[in-house]
């Protein structure tokens, strides 16, 4: 997972989230993967990279368990928007605003709303 991480940091400056003087476009926890990005395009080339891995380490990703939510936040036009990510062939499962999943065994936008 380390090679796989690295690659995803060597692409903060031009991907990342910026939140203050902090820039986010990865959390990890042993083989879970949380991708952060400031636009959907963004978060295609981070995905890019992580489809990458398994054809040099091996590893398999699995679709049915990866799940995506695109906010924004640009303008007056907050909110959820509809945006497809797929992983090794697998589409993700793309949350709504009224959508929970869990991330670590944890809830995470249990029927929230995203706020600006």
């Amino acid at each position: 997972m380390e090679p796989l991480i690295r690659s995803v940091l060597a692409q903060r400056a031009l991907a990342a989230y910026h939140l203050g003087p902090t820039s986010v476009c990865l959390l990890a926890y042993a083989d879970d993967l949380l991708l952060i990005a400031r636009d959907s395009g963004s978060l295609r080339a981070l995905i890019h990279i992580v489809k990458q891995s398994p054809d040099w380490c091996g590893l398999r990703f699995n679709a049915k368990k990866c799940a995506s939510l695109h906010l924004d936040f640009r303008g007056g036009r907050q909110g959820v928007r509809d945006t497809a990510f797929s992983i090794q062939g697998g589409d993700m499962r793309q949350l709504g605003e009224e959508a929970s999943y869990k991330y670590l065994g944890s809830p995470w936008c249990q029927g929230r709303r995203p706020t600006g």
